[in-house]
Parts: C-alpha cells; sequence; structure tokens
C-alpha cells in the first residue's frame, strides 16, 4: 500500500560493462503517487570496440555513466490519470513527458503524450518536441 523499492543489476559480457537501477515508489494517498530511479553502468566511456568504437551496454540506454528519472501519477477520475516524468542523462540530455490516460472502457485505454527533449553530450545540442496518442486494448 505504501509503494515499493526495487533494485536490478546485469553484466554485458559483449560490452564487459554492469549496469544497474534502483527505484522508489511511493504512493502519498488515493490521489497521489511518486517515483524516484537512478542507474549507474561502468566504464561507460570503454572504446574496445571495432574501430575503437564504444561499445553500448545492452543494460543501460542512456549516455554517461549515470541516469536519474523521476514522475507522478495523479488520479484525477476513476477513469482518468495525469502522469508526468522527467529524466536527466550524465552526458547533458534531458527529457520530459507528460501524458493522460483515460479507461474509455473496460479494457480500452487511450493515452496521449508530449514530450519535449534538450539534447546533450554525444547526441548533439539540440531540442525537440514530441507527441503520441496511445490506444491500448489489454484481454
Amino acid at each position: 500500500d505504501w509503494g515499493g523499492f526495487t533494485i536490478i543489476g546485469g553484466y554485458d559480457a559483449h560490452a564487459e560493462t554492469f549496469a544497474g537501477k534502483a527505484r522508489l515508489d511511493l504512493v502519498l494517498n488515493k490521489t497521489f503517487s511518486v517515483f524516484a530511479m537512478g542507474g549507474y553502468q561502468s566504464d561507460w566511456g570503454n572504446s574496445d570496440g571495432p574501430g575503437g568504437s564504444r561499445r553500448r551496454n545492452f543494460f543501460a540506454s542512456w549516455n554517461g555513466d549515470y541516469a536519474v528519472w523521476g514522475g507522478f501519477t495523479a488520479k484525477i477520475t476513476k477513469k482518468a490519470s495525469l502522469n508526468g516524468q522527467v529524466a536527466y542523462e550524465e552526458d547533458g540530455t534531458l527529457a520530459s513527458a507528460l501524458n493522460m490516460k483515460y479507461a474509455v472502457v473496460d479494457g480500452l485505454s487511450l493515452q496521449p503524450e508530449l514530450n519535449y527533449t534538450k539534447f546533450g553530450g554525444n547526441r548533439g545540442d539540440d531540442r525537440a518536441f514530441g507527441g503520441t496518442i496511445r490506444l491500448q486494448r489489454d484481454f
């Protein structure tokens, strides 16, 4: 009822690196919950790949040794919830998302989402706005 705490890790034998994440979920009340997560990968900048290229760690899709995430869910009605997330990678990339999940009927949900990313590091120095609409049927 209060939330949860999760730790996960993995070793990528091809890239010869370790990655791990820890996540804390807190249920503040019947309406509002939050989460915070941190990730670490060893030897992110290794250059032992073919032609001196960096081998990507399968268990860590972020750029840099660490990344952090935080977010929330606010239940607006029995059928609708507002969700937000912000993520930051060590190389300077900042990404955010805001969506509204709406249960049309049991097993069918609609979820429009807006995204903003400010790239940094290896990804350049640019910004991107985007949006998606997700229609999901659960059986």
